[in-house]
């Protein structure tokens, strides 16, 4: 089983790495105005998705963790709504096409890649609550390769977003094609078990969750639309790749980790096996390190990535917003995933509900200042959002308590100051030289390492 989790957790690292060429590569066949068009696009689509489908893998998550007598009847009943909301979405897109709203094409594709993408998501979790987590890492593997191949490809062919967007989609339908192959049973509707009951209780459940997620992904949006109002198209160009590259490293490890723990995690504290929640407490930890050291390498070597990865369009935009993008989306991610924790244990709607409106709240008063005064420069408001997801971590950390766990409170304090002390290797210039960034990475290994040491110490002798 340890094996199985470190071929998941490996499929994890494909997946992100994957993303990111996904997006070095489309950004290096597509002008700063296209590319700028094509974030947004896709990043409008996912939000949608989630919309449609993440209350269904979210409720999947947590009612099928645990073992329970009814469990054929929960499977049958996901699956039902999952296809009924597909039914539901292939009338409406067809009719909004038909009907002239949008064109035609931009609506297939739109449709093709939502409704894939919670499809292919919906098994790779029950694939992961049921422990199968060889299967999970092959499938989750060839997803991420098959959507780098595809969009790279339509990017290179067309040099235009329309063609990215179309090879983003071929490559879910090729990525479906395996989905099925892999589990054919699986897509077979049954009926015969469908149960009301059960589907009152992942309706409560699952909307409060996933509509929690979906204020919470509000926040990007609301920067990206205020960055188009305020900025040119080459700065906001650069401001969509700096968060497309630094929001998704955080989001998918974090996701890594938690889909790996998180089924274990449901089932001590479902069945009260021991009171304390050890293995809550770990993945709290471990959470929040690896955010802690994801932003202390963003921090150290945006410089270099600039140089060396980025187009000379952008280069010079992605270095002087990266810093403050990568705070932002570390304080973002601890607000949306390891806060909401306890809400998502207790089934708590009203607890995620609030995270989520606090942080939507006091993210788009800092958006309005960056529209309504012209003083502040495009960097100036965004220091405004960064000040505002902090105060959303501070109310956060109350609804922490709501579940019994000894939290790693002196990781969380500790855990800024480290970053930042790992954060000041970026002003280790090495001038283009791949000799120096060599040793810049070295070294930054070495104070990573000799960090984790100390905080690893310090959380035992609190333990203790």
């Amino acid at each position: 089983m340890r094996q199985d989790k470190i071929f998941a957790l490996l499929a994890y690292l494909i997946q992100a790495l994957s993303t990111l060429g996904v997006v070095f590569a489309v950004s290096h066949f597509l002008d700063a105005t296209s590319y700028g068009r094509y974030s947004l696009v896709v990043a409008t689509s996912q939000t949608v998705a989630v919309f449609a489908a993440e209350w269904i893998r979210l409720g999947a998550l947590r009612f099928c963790a645990a073992n329970a007598d009814d469990m054929h009847q929960r499977v049958s009943t996901i699956q039902s709504v999952f296809f009924g909301i597909c039914a539901a979405l292939a009338l409406l897109v067809t009719g909004l096409g038909l009907a002239g709203v949008m064109p035609m094409h931009e609506a297939l594709l739109g449709l093709t890649v939502a409704v894939l993408m919670g499809a292919t998501d919906l098994q790779l979790v029950f694939l992961r609550v049921r422990g199968s987590f060889n299967g999970f890492a092959k499938l989750q593997c060839a997803r991420a390769i098959t959507l780098l191949l595809s969009s790279t490809a339509g990017a290179m062919a067309t040099h235009s977003q329309v063609g990215a967007l179309a090879g983003l989609a071929i490559g879910y339908l090729v990525s479906m094609a395996m989905f099925v192959s892999a589990d054919p049973s699986w897509w077979r509707l049954d009926l015969s078990g469908f149960s009301p009951s059960f589907l009152k209780q992942l309706a409560i459940y699952g909307m409060a969750a996933a509509g929690a997620s979906m204020i919470h992904s509000l926040v990007p949006m609301g920067m990206r639309w205020t960055g188009q109002s305020v900025m040119t198209a080459a700065e906001f160009a650069a401001f969509s790749l700096a968060i497309d590259l630094l929001q998704r490293p955080f989001a998918l490890v974090t996701s890594a980790i938690g889909g790996i723990v998180t089924p274990g995690v449901i089932k001590e504290f479902e069945e009260k096996l021991k009171p304390h929640l050890p293995k809550l407490k770990q993945m709290y930890e471990v959470q929040f390190w690896a955010v802690i050291v994801l932003m202390g390498g963003a921090l150290a070597f945006i410089p270099e990535v600039a140089q060396w990865a980025i187009k000379d369009a952008m280069s010079a935009g992605f270095e002087r917003v990266g810093a403050v993008v990568a705070m932002i989306f570390g304080a973002h991610i601890v607000v949306q995933t390891i806060m909401a924790t306890p809400g998502h244990l207790l089934k708590s709607g009203h607890g995620l509900i609030a995270n989520a409106v606090v942080e939507v709240i006091l993210v788009g008063l800092a958006c309005l200042a960056g529209l309504v005064f012209d003083a502040l420069r495009p960097l100036d408001w965004l220091w405004l959002v960064l000040g505002a997801v902090v105060l959303c971590d501070l109310f956060g950390a109350r609804l922490m308590r709501r579940v019994p766990c000894e939290f790693p409170t002196a990781l969380a304090l500790t855990g800024p100051v480290v970053a930042v002390a790992m954060g000041l290797f970026n002003l280790w210039d090495t001038n283009d030289d791949w000799q120096m960034g060599l040793l810049k990475c070295l070294a930054f290994a070495v104070l990573t390492g000799a960090c984790g040491l100390w905080v690893k110490r310090m959380v035992k002798a609190k333990a203790v």
